[in-house]
C-alpha cells in the first residue's frame, strides 16, 4: 500500500492473467468490427455483409473514410479498455498497449478486401485439441486448482 501512495503514477504490475484478459477483450470487440462499422455508417448489416462478399472493404462498404471508420472503431474498444483499466481488470501500460494493437489490427481489418468471410477449408483438430488443453490449464490456474480436479468437476456437472 505504501508503494502506490509514494510513486507517482503508479500502475499495478501486468500479469499473465490480464495479459490473457486483455486479449480476449480485445478478441471480443474486434469480433463486433463488422456490426459497428455497419452501425456508424447507418448501413444494413446485411448490406455491409453483401459488400464484403462481393470482395468490398469495410471502408467501401460502409462509405466513410478511412480516418472517420477508424476513429470510431478505435474509439469504442479504447473505451471498453479505459473501462477495464479502471475496474483494476488491466494496468495502464496494458490499456496502452491493448490500444496500440487494437489500432493497426484494426487499420488492417478495414481495408482488407472481403473482410470477416469465411474462406473455404477444413479444421486442425490437433489445434483445436491444443486449444482446449491451454484453455483447461489456464482456468485451472486461474482457479486455483489442478487441472485433473477441475476436469473431475466438470465431468461431474459443476459449473
Amino acid at each position: 500500500m505504501g508503494q502506490i501512495v509514494r510513486e507517482k503514477g503508479y500502475d499495478i504490475a501486468t500479469t499473465s492473467w490480464m495479459e490473457k484478459y486483455g486479449q480476449s477483450v480485445l478478441a471480443d470487440k474486434l469480433d463486433w468490427t463488422i456490426q459497428a462499422t455497419a452501425i456508424y455508417a447507418s448501413k444494413d448489416y446485411s448490406n455491409v455483409i453483401d459488400a464484403l462478399r462481393a470482395g468490398q472493404n469495410l471502408v467501401s462498404a460502409s462509405n466513410l473514410s478511412y480516418d472517420d471508420l477508424l476513429s470510431q472503431l478505435t474509439s469504442n474498444i479504447n473505451q471498453e479498455f479505459e473501462t477495464e483499466w479502471q475496474a483494476g481488470n488491466i494496468s495502464a501500460k496494458l490499456a496502452t498497449q491493448l490500444e496500440q494493437s487494437a489500432a493497426k489490427q484494426l487499420g488492417d481489418a478495414i481495408t482488407q478486401n472481403g473482410y470477416g468471410q469465411s474462406i473455404a477449408g477444413s479444421s486442425n483438430k490437433a489445434i483445436a485439441a491444443e486449444s482446449i488443453r491451454s484453455i483447461i490449464n489456464d482456468s485451472a490456474g486461474y482457479i486455483g486448482s489442478t487441472v485433473s480436479d477441475l476436469q473431475a468437476a466438470l465431468g461431474s456437472g459443476k459449473r
